[in-house]
């Protein structure tokens, strides 16, 4: 293990001779800084963007961004470099919706005088004048404003849900406080004005008390250019940017950094023995599955209000080797037995007779989300979600929808598709007895796969018949059936979830055709 320890004294004589190498760049086009407004609180500069579309009956996240040497001053203009001009881009704030602040600092914020109060008495003011989501305020800096950004975790880390650190050091002494923060960190090797040596001497401390830190190391990179991890599209650890886990509570959920960032909360108990045992349940599946890369999606605050009895945190899966263009969507909805158990169980179970493992054994280039729901499934609650997913999801096929679900999976797929039959372009309830509910009328242009298992309940296996009985007296010439012999309902469910012709047939539908 590296001893390296970062003491304030050497942290200060370190960025005073070197502060005038910072963050040099172009400015901000004025037609971008003119996006932000310039305000004033208690004597501090800072610059405020909101959401497109901004309303107060919705809740977003805070996002706070913390300049480096450059932007040192009191012109209100100085801090606005590189990465705050990507925040008025329009696909980013389409699929980061967040109000953005950021504060400027008079003598620079790694120095241990500065006031770092004032930036939390700013997210204070903020918070008490605009619609913000208080479990997801996450904060960002390079170089200077990394320094300040681990001075302020130690000062206060139940504050922020996460964190992005670039080319900055820290007192390691300060780490256990901030220990259960979620936070990502980047550092380039070829760093002549911020040693490497401050990230991998953090990196190794974190270790050593569990943290919940990811350190990504820029090979060839050096200090002015390591900023534009804040740009980059993501990494894999197989990568040209190699990332490294500090420990099991480690969010190992996306190689994305936006999507990271979005996705922590302090809402989902970060460090908590839940969540926890969440994230190395989802490590051990990534490991093992080659398919498809599997990920936790939390609702957001103001979302979760709106969808009733579902859980606030989803499955998703996505292709290993992500392909160009849109992508098609399948919805699995589970059964009755997962409404009382815990996440981290049906994480598991997902992967062993539910939508997660036909993802990986189909191995098709689509994206499956498995919602989860402790009562029954309610359309209007799911036709909700699917607006937030295909809002925040611009790479889904909206001709190319599809959802399934065996049992209680069934019920909510059946009266699903009934009420909002023109968002598919097929479906497959399997293993309940819904053959006499609903209007079959409306589902004549559905392609439907009804399947049950020849031993389950005779009410179960006449609904399916029924079902697709009266679909084709309706005039539906898409409707297949499918009874599994001696199969009860477990293993029917097991056989639903293991049919890679279920998922081939219904990929080859498109709304679009």
């Amino acid at each position: 293990m590296r001893t390296i320890t970062l003491c304030n004294a050497l942290i200060c004589f370190t960025l005073n001779a070197l502060s005038a190498q910072w963050n040099r760049g172009a400015d901000v086009p004025k037609e971008v800084l003119d996006r932000y407004d310039a305000r004033n609180h208690k004597g501090m500069p800072y610059r405020l963007l909101l959401p497109a579309g901004y309303v107060s009956s919705e809740s977003y996240p805070l996002l706070v961004s913390m300049h480096g040497g450059s932007g040192v001053g009191d012109d209100n203009e100085s801090q606005m470099l590189h990465w705050t001009a990507n925040f008025v881009n329009g696909t980013w704030r389409k699929d980061f919706k967040c109000v953005t602040i950021c504060p400027q600092s008079a003598n620079g914020w790694h120095k241990p005088t500065a006031d770092k109060s004032n930036v939390f008495a700013l997210i204070d003011h903020v918070c008490q004048n605009y619609s913000i989501d208080e479990n997801r305020i996450y904060i960002i800096g390079h170089s200077g404003g990394a320094f300040g950004i681990w001075q302020m975790l130690a000062m206060n880390p139940n504050r922020f849900a996460g964190a992005i650190c670039s080319a900055g050091g820290a007192d390691i002494q300060d780490c256990s406080k901030y220990k259960d923060v979620p936070i990502w960190n980047f550092h380039g090797d070829a760093d002549k004005t911020i040693p490497v040596s401050y990230s991998r001497a953090i990196f190794d401390e974190m270790v050593r008390v569990g943290g919940n830190l990811k350190y990504s190391e820029l090979p060839g990179k050096g200090h002015g250019s390591s900023w534009t991890s804040f740009a980059r599209k993501g990494t894999k650890n197989d990568g040209p940017y190699p990332t490294q886990f500090a420990s099991g509570q480690t969010d190992r959920s996306t190689s994305h950094q936006w999507k990271w960032l979005f996705s922590q909360s302090k809402a989902s108990g970060g460090g908590s023995e839940e969540i926890a045992a969440l994230n190395e349940t989802l490590k051990e599946i990534n490991d093992r599955f080659k398919n498809v890369d599997v990920r936790l999606v939390e609702w957001p605050i103001g979302l979760q209000k709106k969808l009733g009895e579902m859980k606030r945190i989803a499955f998703m899966a996505f292709p290993e080797k992500r392909p160009t263009g849109k992508l098609p969507l399948l919805i699995s909805l589970h059964g009755g037995g997962g409404r009382k158990m815990s996440l981290q169980k049906q994480l598991v179970r997902s992967t062993e007779v539910k939508g997660l493992g036909l993802a990986e054994l189909a191995g098709k280039d689509l994206i499956l989300l498995e919602p989860n729901t402790s009562s029954l499934w309610n359309a209007d609650t799911l036709d909700t979600m699917l607006d937030y997913v295909l809002e925040t999801h611009p790479e889904i096929d909206t001709d190319r929808i599809y959802v399934m679900g065996h049992s209680m999976g069934a019920y909510g797929t059946w009266a699903w598709i009934n009420q909002s039959a023109d968002r598919f372009a097929a479906a497959s309830p399997s293993g309940i007895g819904i053959g006499d509910s609903g209007d079959v009328e409306r589902l004549v242009d559905l392609p439907i796969w009804g399947m049950v298992g020849g031993a389950d309940k005779k009410d179960r296996v006449a609904g399916i018949q029924r079902m697709v009985e009266r679909l084709r007296e309706a005039g539906n010439k898409q409707v297949k059936y499918t009874e599994f012999p001696d199969a009860d309902h477990a293993t029917a469910n097991a056989a639903v979830f293991s049919s890679v012709e279920l998922v081939e047939w219904m990929l080859g539908f498109s709304k679009g055709k």
